[in-house]
């Protein structure tokens, strides 16, 4: 009696596994998006913008033979801010959070560094332990990119950062 019912329980678990598909890691690094805030900018928290452009991530799929709809789960692995120059560095900064938002998603912060380290012109940020809705985001057209910048000073002109963030996609095919 046991196995009769057992038996149903097995068959349907190997017929729901088989057609879930083969699941994939790829790894997927943005190019350099570029961090702007219209200066004047003062002492304490300030925005700096950019533009993921989702294009980008739609070709890489397309090249490993996925699309946007293969998708299964995302989440930020690494995060780089570098200085707008080599002559530049982040001295005036001593803070960092990074965050991305689209129109149809909620907007998530994944990455943040405080303090930033002196005389660097480039930092990795610590990038957060839980993100949710990430493989959402990645699906919009376009991510906004929005670094909430904490300054040590005033700045008189805009302020210019370089980003570069790199993700770990689960696919199926």
């Amino acid at each position: 009696m046991k196995l009769f019912l057992t038996f149903p329980i097995l068959l349907s678990t190997i017929l729901l596994a088989s057609s879930c598909g083969n699941i994939s890691t790829l790894e997927y690094k943005t190019a350099p998006v570029i961090l702007t805030a219209e200066g004047p900018l003062f002492e304490g928290s300030n925005t700096a913008q950019g533009t993921v452009a989702g294009a980008d991530l739609q070709a890489f799929l397309g090249k490993s033979g996925f699309n946007g709809a293969s998708i299964k789960s995302a989440r930020l692995v690494s995060a780089q801010i570098f200085a707008e120059s080599d002559t530049m560095n982040l001295d005036n900064i001593s803070g960092i959070t990074l965050q991305l938002a689209a129109p149809n998603v909620d907007m998530q912060q994944l990455a943040v560094l405080n303090p930033l380290p002196a005389g660097t012109g480039n930092v990795s940020l610590r990038v957060a332990a839980e993100q949710e809705k990430v493989s959402s985001l990645l699906q919009q057209p376009d991510l906004t990119c929005v670094a909430d910048i904490n300054l040590r000073q005033d700045f008189e002109s805009s302020l210019v950062l370089k980003c570069l963030l790199t993700f770990e996609l689960k696919v199926v095919d």
